[in-house]
C-alpha cells in the first residue's frame, strides 16, 4: 500500500522510532514466551498415555496439534487433527485485528476429498467435544473459541499453561473416547 502524504500518525511514529523498535522486539519476545509455554505443554501431554502425540514444530506456524491416523486410507492426510490455533498474543488477549485463539477438530482427509456432503455426514454423526460447535469452514469438524485472557493471567505462566491445557486435554479425552466411532463413521461417510 502506497500513500502520497504522511499524516500525524506517521509523524508520531517517526518521532518515536526507538520506542517502536523496542515494542517490536518485545512483541517477538512475547511470541517466544507463548512458544516456550506450548512446547513445555506438548512435552507434558506427550508423556501421558494417549493415542496422539503433539507436534511442537507447528507452533511457529501458529498452531499446535496432534493427529490420529496420519495416513488415513493411504492418502498422506490425517483423518483427524486436534489442537489449538491462532497463537498470536493479540489473538489470546483480545483484538479485533486478528482471529481469536481457538481449539479445533480438523480433518485434512475430508478437506482434501472436497466432498461437502461426506463432510456434513461425518460431522453430524459425531457428538462434538463439550463446549465445541459444528464448524462452518471446510475441513473443520468442530471448533471452540477460547475466551480472551487478561494481561495479568497471560503474564502468569501457570495461567497461560492452563488456558491452553484445558481445551487440549478435553480434545485428547474426546478423541480417545471416540476413536472407533470416528473411524467407522469416516469409513461410511468417505465412500
Amino acid at each position: 500500500m502506497r500513500i502520497k502524504e504522511l499524516d500525524s500518525s506517521h509523524h508520531c511514529l517517526l518521532e518515536n522510532l526507538k520506542t517502536f523498535h523496542k515494542m517490536e522486539t518485545s512483541y517477538e519476545e512475547i511470541r517466544g514466551y507463548i512458544a516456550d509455554v506450548l512446547e513445555a505443554l506438548a512435552r507434558d501431554l506427550n508423556q501421558q498415555p494417549s493415542l496422539v502425540k503433539f507436534d511442537h514444530k507447528t507452533i511457529p506456524k501458529g498452531w499446535l496439534e496432534a493427529s490420529d491416523l496420519p495416513n488415513w486410507k493411504g492418502t498422506g492426510h490425517a483423518l483427524v487433527n486436534i489442537g489449538i490455533e491462532n497463537l498470536a498474543p493479540d489473538a489470546i488477549v483480545g483484538s479485533s485485528v486478528v482471529d481469536q485463539c481457538r481449539a479445533h477438530v480438523y480433518s485434512a482427509y475430508f478437506h482434501n476429498i472436497n466432498n461437502e456432503t461426506a463432510m456434513t455426514e461425518f460431522r453430524q454423526k459425531l457428538r462434538p467435544p463439550q463446549g465445541f460447535v459444528e464448524a462452518k469452514e471446510r475441513g473443520y469438524l468442530f471448533t471452540m473459541d477460547l475466551p480472551e485472557l487478561g494481561v495479568e493471567d497471560f503474564c502468569n505462566r501457570q495461567e497461560l499453561t492452563a488456558y491452553f491445557s484445558k481445551p487440549l486435554n478435553l480434545l485428547v479425552n474426546w478423541l480417545t473416547k471416540n476413536k472407533e466411532s470416528l473411524r467407522q463413521t469416516a469409513e461410511v461417510a468417505g465412500k
